[in-house]
C-alpha cells in the first residue's frame, strides 16, 4: 500500500504548476464546502484575533486561508521533484545583507520563523541561496511512512534535519561549520507549565523556549524570517535581526521579540498563517 501511495504522490508532484493549482482549486471546494476542515477552530481563532472585523471580513480571510492551505500542501508535495532553478525562481530573499555580514564574520545564527507563507520551501531557499549549511528542526509525524517521506522532501536540496529532541546534539556537531538552524518557533508547547506565556493575537499563548535557550547557549544571533506570498506560487523572504547578543538578554526577551514580530506579520497578511492549528488549546 505504501508503495502505491508513494507512486501516486510522485505522479502528482510531476504535474506542471498550472495543473497543480487546478487540482488545488478542486480540493479547496471539497475541504471548504464538504469536509469543512477544522472550520470551528479556524473561525473561532479569527474572531478572537480580529474582534474589530465584521462577519464579511472574517469570512473573506477564512476563505483565503483555505485556498492558501491547500496550495501549501500541494506545493510541499511539488518540492519532492522540483529543480533548484524552479525553487529559486519561486522563493527568494529580498535582502541578504544580514546573512552576508554573518558569513563574513564566520558566525552561525538561528532563523526563527512561523507557519507563514511557504515555510517548507523556505528551508530550500536558505540552503541554495546562502553560504550556510541549513539545519531544519522538525516535529516528527506519528505516521512513520509519511514522516520519512516528508523528511526526504525537507532535505533534498542539501539541508540537514533534526527532530526537536536531537537539536542540541546536531547544533554541536555543526558548531565548527558555517551553519544556520531554522526553527518554526510558533509551535504549541506540549507542556503548558514549561512555556513562555505572552499576549498573542488578543490572548495569552504559550511558546516554546527552544529558540531562546539555544540562542543563549551558543550565543548565536537570532534572525526573524517573514515569508510573504507575493502571488500564487511565489514567495519573498524578508529578514530582520531579532537579537545580536543573546547571552546579554533577560529571560523571555528574545521570545517576546519573536511574538511581536510574528503578530505584525499575521495582522498584515492574515490569510497566510496556519489558523487551523489549535494554537490556544492550553491555558495558564
Amino acid at each position: 500500500m505504501n508503495f502505491f501511495i508513494h507512486l501516486f504522490l510522485k505522479i502528482i508532484s510531476k504535474l506542471p504548476f498550472w495543473a497543480i493549482y487546478l487540482l488545488s482549486n478542486f480540493l479547496f471546494l471539497i475541504i471548504f464546502y464538504v469536509l469543512k476542515y477544522r472550520k470551528k477552530v479556524i473561525e473561532t481563532n479569527l474572531r478572537l484575533a480580529f474582534p474589530e472585523k465584521n462577519q464579511q471580513e472574517i469570512k473573506k480571510i477564512m476563505r483565503g486561508f483555505y485556498v492558501y492551505l491547500v496550495d501549501v500542501m500541494l506545493e510541499t508535495l511539488k518540492m519532492s521533484t522540483m529543480s533548484v532553478k524552479t525553487l529559486q525562481k519561486r522563493i527568494y530573499f529580498k535582502d541578504l545583507s544580514i546573512v552576508n555580514e554573518f558569513a563574513a564574520q564566520k558566525k552561525n545564527f538561528i532563523f526563527a520563523l512561523g507557519h507563514c507563507g511557504n515555510w517548507e520551501w523556505a528551508s530550500g531557499a536558505f540552503q541554495t541561496q546562502t553560504n550556510y549549511q541549513v539545519l531544519v528542526v522538525y516535529k516528527p509525524l506519528s505516521n512513520v511512512f509519511f514522516d520519512n517521506l516528508v523528511l526526504q522532501w525537507r532535505t533534498r536540496f542539501g539541508q540537514k534535519a533534526s527532530a526537536m529532541k536531537a537539536t542540541l546534539r546536531c547544533m554541536i556537531q555543526l558548531k565548527n561549520e558555517l551553519a544556520s538552524t531554522a526553527l518554526i518557533a510558533d509551535q504549541r508547547p506540549e507542556n503548558p507549565n514549561d512555556a513562555y506565556w505572552g499576549n498573542f493575537l488578543n490572548r495569552k499563548a504559550g511558546f516554546l523556549w527552544g529558540t531562546e535557550k539555544l540562542a543563549q547557549k551558543f550565543n548565536y544571533p537570532v534572525v526573524f524570517a517573514n515569508i510573504i506570498k507575493e502571488k500564487r506560487g511565489y514567495y519573498a523572504i524578508e529578514l530582520s535581526l531579532l537579537e545580536s547578543n543573546p547571552t546579554e538578554t533577560k529571560e523571555g526577551e528574545i521570545t517576546q521579540k519573536f511574538i511581536e514580530s510574528l503578530e505584525k506579520v499575521i495582522q498584515k497578511y492574515p490569510e497566510t498563517w496556519l489558523w487551523s492549528h489549535d494554537r490556544w488549546k492550553h491555558n495558564l
